[in-house]
């Protein structure tokens, strides 16, 4: 039999020239992992060579050379209009082993217009790596535990191995890259989310999700990512937690969800006292009819956001001026700088704003009737901004008094520059302002989406704005901006980044002490519409630090001495990169 099957191909052979005469495979080409049992991408485009249309049966046989065995895995439909191609795609699952696979327009096999080899290995588990966080999540000692009952976060899925297509290459809840919560105790699965049907070699998908269910307290649940196999789900990743009830809880700018203190549970109405250091309340998980809370907001943070379930009523104590959203949803959001901001939990807004005042760094910059520069982060995308004239409050109609500028390139030697407008602002990413001092600046949002932050926007603190790590230490590969001198310093012990400002991460192999912004003075006092307005920034030159360079301890470069120089005073200065010591 083995032989007889053998033979037959052998003459599919010798028939395929004439079958080519009408149709033709251009190209031919297997996708996919090619792990057995899981399904395997074939795209063939198929040309007409006739001057006649095409319209009838296209199949796919698969011949197994270890036995001889055919397999149809494919019978279908098929049109192609005259001297013109058209693709044919489709999914198929096999066993493993060695095959030839013929594309052919009977059934029996005669009229072969393509042949492919593929080789199926074993079924094994694949090189995926998965990342997941979750909002409303904390660390407790060992553990996570989770606050409330919205479960709401992002996942990453990358594919190391070759490209993955699922078992039936369809969006079924099981199949391709999957999403899915259970209760680590009894395996009951809580939801699953179908995130995608294929991942190709090398590329990644990433996606947010939310679902609401009711978590049972203490009780240990697990959030799982993976892919679909022939015996099931199997997991790539999970991220384990406790769930708790806490009924009112509050983030810190560190992160942290701690228990809102309440004074005595037992008196009408509970009073609950928001700490200063509070950038985020959690109010939803209150569900008890017979008591209404008080919120006492005297000495609350003012950028501070409180999260409301959106059936509820405002409690008393809170009103329209304070940061109020509901089911996610808000109308009013105001944030002020010099406070510590935090949003654990995204949410769309029909107007958000951001005040700031530009003043002068010191007495000398006022004397000399310099501009205002800083580099700026903002947690929404601006729409428009206006400038207010301090004295009289009215609005500056001039464009021109307002510089924003983006940095962007993670090498210092290759940081570039370049304008940018308002409506192209992204959240959480750095810009650099400019700005004439004697205005104050309103950044407006409106009917848009504000992001979470993994990590608070806080004021003298060492945190990244602008990433997603929580928190970590600034090294002297960080620079920090120098207003006064319009560049960025390398990072010393004794600075700090303020709130809604960032810090250049600057990876080079090359040692440097600053990163000099030339044409960066934004000018004199003056008319807006005559040659004092601001100039704008050009572009960044890096200083490099060699044996002659002389520097202070903040990084700044005092002169670069020549072979005959009056000497240097007492004192310790960092020349060639190493501290001195002058007596």
């Amino acid at each position: 039999m083995k032989k007889l099957l053998i033979s037959i191909f052998a003459a599919f052979f010798c028939i395929n020239a004439t079958a080519t005469n009408m149709l033709s495979v251009d190209s031919m080409k297997i996708y996919g992992n090619h792990l057995a049992n899981l399904s395997q991408r074939l795209v063939a485009n198929i040309r007409n060579n006739t001057e006649s249309g095409f319209e009838g049966h296209i199949y796919l046989l698969a011949l197994n050379k270890n036995d001889g065995s055919v397999t149809t895995c494919l019978d279908t439909l098929f049109a192609v209009s005259s001297y013109n191609s058209r693709t044919l795609e489709f999914f198929h699952a096999l066993p493993e082993g060695d095959f030839e696979l013929r594309l052919s327009t009977d059934a029996d096999g005669q009229q072969i217009i393509g042949i492919n080899d593929i080789t199926i290995q074993p079924l094994r588990k694949l090189d995926f790596k998965a990342m997941l966080s979750l909002d409303m999540l904390a660390k407790a000692e060992d553990q996570y535990v989770l606050y409330g009952n919205r479960i709401r976060g992002w996942v990453r899925v990358e594919n190391h191995d070759d490209s993955y297509f699922g078992i039936h290459g369809g969006k079924a809840e099981d199949d391709g890259i999957v999403l899915w919560l259970e209760e680590s105790d009894t395996g009951e699965r809580f939801f699953t989310k179908h995130l995608a049907a294929h991942l190709r070699k090398d590329c990644y998908m990433e996606t947010a999700f939310a679902h609401d269910t009711v978590f049972h307290e203490g009780a240990h649940y697990a959030l799982k990512v993976g892919y679909g196999m022939p015996y099931g789900l199997e997991a790539i990743d999970s991220l384990c937690f406790t769930a708790a009830s806490g009924t009112y809880s509050y983030w810190t700018f560190d992160g942290q969800v701690l228990p809102l203190p309440v004074s005595d549970a037992s008196m009408f109405p509970i009073e609950l006292v928001v700490p200063a250091e509070a950038v985020a309340v959690d109010l939803r998980g209150h569900h008890d009819s017979d008591t209404s809370p008080r919120i006492n907001t005297s000495q609350a943070n003012p950028n501070c956001l409180y999260y409301l379930e959106s059936q509820d009523d405002v409690p008393e104590g809170l009103d329209e001026k304070y940061n109020i959203v509901k089911g996610l949803e808000a109308t009013n959001i105001k944030l002020t700088e010099g406070h510590d901001y935090y949003c654990p939990l995204a949410f769309r807004t029909q107007f958000i704003s951001y005040l700031m005042t530009p003043s002068y760094d010191n007495e000398d910059a006022e004397l000399r009737g310099r501009g205002y520069s800083k580099t700026l982060v903002l947690p929404f995308t601006p729409t428009h901004v206006m400038l207010y004239d301090i004295n009289g409050n009215t609005e500056v109609l001039h464009s021109d008094m307002i510089q924003v500028l983006r940095y962007y390139g993670t090498h210092a030697d290759t940081l570039n520059l370049s304008r940018c407008e308002i409506a192209q602002m992204h959240p959480y990413a750095p810009y650099i302002l400019g700005v004439y001092i004697g205005s104050s600046l309103l950044f407006i949002g409106e009917n848009v989406a504000v992001p979470m932050t993994q990590e608070a926007i806080v004021r003298d603190k060492l945190f990244n704005f602008v990433g997603t790590t929580v928190a970590r230490q600034l090294t002297n590969r960080c620079y920090v901006y120098d207003s006064e001198n319009t560049c960025f310093r390398q990072y010393t012990n004794d600075d700090c980044v303020e709130a809604f400002q960032a810090y250049l991460d600057a990876v080079s192999e090359t040692t440097m002490n600053t990163l000099s912004i030339s044409d960066s003075a934004w000018g004199p006092k003056g008319n807006p519409n005559n040659s004092t307005v601001p100039t704008v920034i050009k572009s960044i030159k890096e200083t490099s630090i060699n044996e002659t360079t002389i520097c202070d301890l903040t990084g700044r470069q005092i002169r670069q001495p020549q072979l005959v120089e009056r000497p240097l005073s007492k004192g310790v200065y960092i020349i060639g990169g190493r501290k001195v010591v002058v007596k």
